[in-house]
């Protein structure tokens, strides 16, 4: 007679779906390693989980391309030198986004860093070849945070910018921000070691990180904070938004890390706040 485990017919349903389904160990994605469709998506989700997209684009737009700036003092004020209260209470009084009411950004030089090979370009909807990439990435992005795919292209339509992180020819690092002066968005205050919600006080904020990522190999390397900066000083053309301007949308807990260095605020409780909207 022979063994039962030599017939697939015979097999019990856990012990096919142990032979079937593998789950790497570096980019953690679980697949079908018998089936040839699944496995070619796991090795197109593992090179770009851990290397980056391949980013093969000389056709950029002018004024698109901006070489790296170290990161300015604003990280460093965030926490302990605004009036927190005035911020906590939802008190200050945010205006549309024009020269007048926010701080001039400081001009890029549109010239990549030969020194470095790494630059950040604005995604530009008329270039449609950019376009098609930034998605793709995203697509990928959205599937390793679980996060949902139709929230993807809301900045082709002009409500938000996507910018990329480009280094040696791949995309490493993206981040999507929504605009939120005209929202019906809820904005607040999350406590950031419980996620907890501050209730009845409704600040505003200008704009919103949708998404940002950062491929493996190049985390912990100031990337997330440098893709910061930049949307922060070119979100809106001529002016620069603070960083208590800008708030999260549901961070991860990568996501929560970048945020108590970029904006946390530290309350009178000892407990450290970041700005969210959901």
């Amino acid at each position: 007679m022979k063994s039962s485990l030599l017939t697939s017919n015979k097999l019990s349903p856990s012990t096919k779906y142990d032979i079937m389904i593998k789950k790497c160990d570096i980019c953690l994605m679980k697949y079908n390693k018998l089936d040839p469709v699944a496995a070619h998506r796991h090795k197109e989700f593992h090179d770009v989980q851990t290397k980056g997209l391949k980013w093969a684009v000389s056709n950029y737009l002018k004024n698109s391309k901006f070489a790296l700036k170290p990161l300015n003092s604003s990280l460093k004020n965030s926490r302990g030198t605004r009036d927190i209260f005035q911020m906590l209470s939802g008190s200050q009084h945010h205006q549309p986004l024009t020269p007048e009411n926010s701080q001039r950004s400081t001009n890029f030089n549109p010239q990549e860093d030969s020194a470095c090979g790494e630059y950040i370009i604005e995604i530009q909807k008329e270039n449609v070849q950019e376009v098609k990439l930034a998605l793709r990435l995203l697509d990928f992005v959205n599937e390793e945070l679980t996060a949902p795919k139709d929230e993807n292209d809301f900045w082709i339509s002009g409500n938000g910018k996507c910018f990329v992180f480009i280094k040696d020819g791949r995309a490493v690092g993206v981040i999507t921000l929504e605009d939120l002066v005209s929202t019906h968005y809820t904005m607040k205050w999350m406590i950031l070691s419980t996620k907890e919600i501050v209730e009845h006080v409704n600040p505003r904020f200008l704009a919103g990180v949708s998404r940002i990522w950062v491929s493996k190999q190049y985390r912990r390397n100031g990337i997330a904070l440098k893709l910061l900066e930049t949307a922060r000083r070119s979100f809106c053309f001529g002016v620069e938004l603070k960083p208590l301007q800008i708030a999260w949308s549901q961070p991860s807990e990568s996501g929560s890390k970048t945020a108590k260095k970029f904006n946390s605020v530290l309350h009178k409780s000892g407990e450290l706040l970041i700005p969210v909207y959901f």
